[in-house]
């Protein structure tokens, strides 16, 4: 995109630190926020915030890698994994929530959002299909190989797939954020 997407500022504040206010309201017991690439200008945003960091070395990497080193950090009683992305900025604190209670209330399903019948982003695991230590997989061949547990959770919230790729998506995106209204509290 030629830009650091996570430090593009949404609502005065880098777009990373505008998506993980939104995930912390949800109220999880662990954050763990992976960096890679340009980690020694992310880092010092995150200073504040009330995550664990995980560095993957290699960035070029699969993100099943980066997610592989994330579960490393995670404490030993996290039942579940949600697998934000800091490209999702406009996601809700209501989503997050919901598919955080989701989960509480089923351990040992998947839950992946939709909207419109359209899926999206955060999926959220149980701990144990990611399993920390195992080879990476992508998500996609975990899924497939537990459709038995896969839930689809309908969402009034279009920003599960409302993406920063381009130049484009991210100037969307900032009309998108300034037209919301302020009751989720991201920015």
């Amino acid at each position: 995109m030629g830009a650091i997407k996570q430090l593009l500022p949404i609502r005065g504040e880098p777009s990373l630190v505008f998506c993980l206010r939104r995930i912390l309201k949800a109220s999880f017991a662990q954050v763990v926020v992976v960096v890679g690439h340009h980690r020694n200008l992310i880092l010092p945003v995150l200073r504040d915030l009330p995550v664990a960091i995980a560095v993957n070395p290699e960035p070029d990497s699969q993100m099943a890698d980066s997610i592989r080193i994330g579960l490393g950090t995670l404490r030993s009683d996290i039942s579940g994994v949600m697998i934000g992305l800091a490209d999702h900025p406009l996601i809700l604190s209501s989503t997050y929530k919901l598919l955080r209670i989701q989960h509480e209330q089923q351990t040992d399903r998947i839950f992946l959002p939709t909207y419109l019948r359209r899926g999206g982003h955060p999926p959220l695991f149980p701990a144990a299909l990611l399993g920390a230590g195992k080879k990476a997989k992508p998500l996609k061949e975990i899924i497939a190989a537990n459709l038995d547990k896969v839930e689809r959770v309908p969402l009034a919230d279009p920003g599960i797939f409302n993406d920063m790729d381009y130049p484009a998506d991210y100037h969307r995106l900032l009309s998108l954020a300034a037209a919301e209204r302020n009751e989720d509290g991201g920015g």
